[in-house]
């Protein structure tokens, strides 16, 4: 009998430690909440952004990753997409190097990459990546040329 309580015990324990983790950091539900006023406040981007119904701009983030929703219209071409969605990766990723919380005690970080989805209504265009440990970012899908 006392086996099946530990067994039991053990079995909750690890239920919930395993269970417990969404894969977000403190340091990214406070980069979350910033990033919005952060990519209005950039002059070259507010006007390529898609908006909700309430005007605020159409992005989201989960695990390091943020989903940028792109305007339609003519004056979007392929290479002005891209623009932005690299600008967007540049204040999403600076926000992570200049947040002193993003660092372990050795000096490692948390999140070890941040990644930008671009999406232009509902089709994903382009998937950037940018590794902590980098200079520069990776571009790792580009579907811009199938977009018509």
């Amino acid at each position: 009998m006392n086996t099946r309580i530990c067994l039991g015990i053990l079995a909750i324990a690890i239920v919930f430690s395993a269970g417990c983790r969404t894969g977000e950091y403190k340091v990214d539900l406070d980069i979350y909440k910033q990033m919005p006023g952060v990519l209005v406040a950039e002059p070259s981007l507010p006007d390529y952004l898609a908006k909700n119904e309430d005007g605020s701009i159409k992005v989201s983030f989960e695990k390091g990753e943020m989903f940028l929703w792109l305007r339609t219209g003519s004056s979007m071409d392929e290479d002005t997409r891209k623009k932005v969605v690299s600008k967007a990766l540049e204040l999403f990723h600076q926000q992570y190097m200049d947040n002193p919380d993003n660092r372990r005690g050795n000096g490692t970080f948390f999140r070890q990459k941040v990644v930008v989805r671009g999406y232009v209504e509902d089709i994903e265009l382009y998937i950037v990546e940018w590794d902590m440990s980098l200079e520069h970012p990776n571009m790792v899908k580009d579907r811009s040329a199938n977009y018509i």
